[in-house]
């Protein structure tokens, strides 16, 4: 069984990217929006690690003894924040391009100003983008190709297969479900990475194998973070060149499940 921890905004609607994979493999994932998030009941900020709580209700739920985690960006923090506290719950950790406190593109958005880039977002995926993608997903994969050369492979990961649509008509999905009550919830996901997370990532215990994927262009987050937080962890460092934030998720994250639970 693996429990998925989806980004940030995000919801579990992005572990359908897994479906082939897991389906091949005979494996279980779970992906819960976390609280606020989707369909999830909104709670107030807390820290990263108060997400124990109910993770393991989850899997106590489930009857599940042990189990892979996987944590794609935002949800990367969460992934440890569970191995950390519950090392005889958690066998493995797959952490792709992950979230860290070292500089990175959500560091530049300024949590005051977060509201209204959230709100902007939201508008522009529910009026503008999506509408264009339905119409047209050929003539929007061409304006991209032309605004995106500077990345390899991101023409081919939005353009990939997710259940009979592209990852991007996926991504958009995800991303308002996760806003569609509300998108200050959003913003206290955010407040929660940048703040203190609530656990010591020494504490992980060296009897739980990690493994970290990031690609050399991720612009979001902070290359030289992910490899110093796998350095932390002895894990093992997959680093994909050409690679950015959508390509080490849409086109990576199938091979990581199939790794993480061989």
């Amino acid at each position: 069984m693996v429990l998925y921890c989806h980004g940030t905004p995000g919801s579990g609607l992005e572990a359908q990217v897994f479906d082939l994979v897991a389906r091949a493999e005979g494996v279980l994932v779970l992906a819960p929006d976390r609280p606020g998030m989707g369909g999830s009941s909104n709670l107030n900020t807390r820290p990263v690690v108060d997400w124990n709580q109910d993770a393991t209700a989850l899997l106590i739920e489930r009857e599940v003894s042990r189990c892979a985690v996987i944590g794609y960006s935002g949800g990367a923090p969460y992934a440890l924040a569970l191995a950390a506290s519950e090392p005889n719950l958690v066998e493995n950790v797959g952490l792709l391009a992950p979230f860290t406190h070292q500089n990175s593109i959500s560091k530049r958005i300024d949590l005051t100003t977060a509201p209204a880039h959230m709100s902007l977002q939201r508008f522009s995926y529910r009026l503008l983008v999506t509408p264009t993608l339905h119409r047209s997903a050929s003539w929007a994969m061409r304006q991209l190709s032309r605004l995106s050369r500077s990345e390899s492979g991101l023409i081919a990961a939005l353009n990939a297969d997710v259940n009979g649509q592209t990852y991007l008509q996926h991504l958009m999905q995800s991303h308002l479900h996760a806003m569609q009550d509300s998108t200050q919830r959003t913003v206290n996901d955010l407040t929660a990475l940048h703040s203190p997370w609530g656990f010591v990532i020494d504490d992980l215990s060296q009897d739980i194998d990690v493994s970290v994927w990031v690609g050399s262009r991720d612009r979001v987050i902070s290359v030289r973070g992910a490899q110093d937080l796998a350095r932390q962890l002895r894990g093992n460092l997959h680093k994909l060149q050409g690679y950015g934030h959508t390509a080490i998720f849409s086109l990576a994250a199938p091979a990581a499940l199939k790794e993480l639970v061989s």
